[in-house]
Formats: C-alpha cells, structure tokens, sequence
C-alpha cells in the first residue's frame, strides 16, 4: 500500500465476528486493491457533485448551474449522504422511479445526466471506481398540459375559412 508522509508503512486492517466474515471481509480488500482508482470510503455522493458543480462546469452561466443543481437535489435528497463507492445502480434506478410522479421527464433527464457527469468527474479524479449512473435509463417523468396546437385538419379547415 506503500508509506505515508512520515515514513510509515500503511497497512490495511479488516476484521469480524467469526474467520468466515475476516476472510471475505480479505477478499473484498484484495478485489478493492486490485481496481484502479482507489475511491475514498468517506468521499459521499453530495461531495462528489458539490465539486462537480463548482470545478466540472468551466464557463457555463449561472442560470445553467443552478438548473442542474435543482435537478440533481431530488436524487441527493435519497441518497446523497451515502458513499460514492457504495452507491449503486439500483438505488439510482429507484430513486428515479420514485420521482416520476412528481418531476417532468426533462428534469428527471437532467438528474440523471447531472449525476452521471459528477461521477465521471470524480472518475477523472480517482475518486471513484464506475459510473452506476450511466447504465440507468431515464423513467417518464409526469405528463405534461395537452398541447394547445391545431391539428393538420384543424388548420386546413382554419384557412378556408380565413377571407380573401
């Protein structure tokens, strides 16, 4: 694991109650290793897009920023606490589901592309092992108002009836 800033070697340590938890309480330690990125078991979902939102967006407005960060609240709201390497994409795909009754589909596109992007920030950071959001497709959010435009009909019968 090599050595920290004074000199001392950093070791690992895993425990539990009986030899079987201690021995996949190793196997996973060993799996976590053997990955690349070497993500932070305290680095949480609402860190990771606080830093995305104030580094990941370079010269976009204001209004834009605070459109994502609007979005992307509801889905911190259900588990933004939680750490970015335990999130998964499960959680996401419910978190989702469990707002369609209450946002429209475009902002539950925007949450879902808003939390995709702080991962992939993070990502590009070393801050996180894989995307969970990426593989989530986005639910339908509430329907919107019954669009008040004529039909191809309504409009042909509208410009007979115009005068010369």
């Amino acid at each position: 694991m090599g050595f920290d800033a004074a000199g001392k070697r950093i070791r690992r340590k895993v425990s539990g109650r009986t030899k079987t938890e201690v021995q996949d309480a190793l196997v996973r330690l060993r799996e976590e290793l053997g990955r690349a990125p070497k993500s932070s078991r305290t680095y949480t979902v609402n860190q990771a897009v606080a830093d995305w939102l104030a580094k990941g967006l370079p010269g976009r407005s204001q209004r834009t920023t605070d459109l994502y960060d609007y979005a992307v609240g509801h889905l911190l709201k259900k588990f933004g606490s939680r750490p970015l390497r335990d999130l998964s994409a499960g959680e996401v795909r419910a978190a989702l589901e469990s707002l369609t009754g209450q946002l429209w589909t475009r902002t539950l596109g925007i949450a879902r592309l808003s939390l995709e992007r702080a991962i992939r920030f993070a990502q590009a950071d070393d801050r996180a092992g894989r995307n969970v959001a990426e593989v989530i497709e986005t639910p339908q959010g509430r329907s919107g108002r019954a669009s008040k435009s004529l039909s191809l009909v309504q409009a042909q019968a509208a410009a007979r009836l115009r005068p010369p």
